[in-house]
């Protein structure tokens, strides 16, 4: 099973995405940025990390969280997706461009969170032997019309 390390200081978020991911993922969760720093650092393997962006109980967002990790070689590929509340015209532009691997907002549904982390997950193998890579996922809006964000990325 996978191994996903959850940044959110908001114990109900934390309950509910555990809860989300648990047939699929063994989840551990953190409160701030830098109770995550140290679990990475203690040399477990984790496949990926959902960052919450407003950690209001710690020193670190995690913008500034994600940036520490990917300044540190041993997780420089580690990808690092923002699940935010965050969700105005531009947010996910800016996250991206931040450096995060990926984005999500909040509230996610079961089956967008899990289809967008298994092919976040792909993506990230093929990674290891291309520059480039075309991402496509699907996304299941609201009102259960299928949309398709196709975006160039570049590691």
């Amino acid at each position: 099973m996978k191994r996903l390390l959850y940044v959110e200081d908001d114990p109900i978020n934390a309950f509910v995405i555990k809860k989300l991911l648990a047939q699929h993922y063994t989840t551990e969760h953190v409160e701030d940025g830098e109770t995550c720093l140290s679990i990475l650092g203690d040399g477990a393997f984790r496949d990926l990390v959902l960052m919450d962006i407003n950690l209001g109980r710690g020193k670190m967002d995690g913008i500034e969280t994600m940036k520490k990790i990917k300044a540190t070689p041993l997780f420089e590929n580690l990808p690092v997706v923002a699940i935010t509340s965050y969700a105005m015209p531009g947010d996910k532009e800016r996250f991206l461009g931040e450096g995060f691997n990926g984005y999500l907002s909040k509230p996610v549904e079961r089956p967008v969170l899990l289809d967008y982390l298994g092919n976040l997950s792909t993506i990230m193998l093929i990674d290891l032997r291309s520059d480039t890579v075309t991402l496509s996922y699907s996304r299941h809006a609201r009102s259960n019309d299928e949309r398709t964000d196709r975006r160039r990325c570049f590691w």
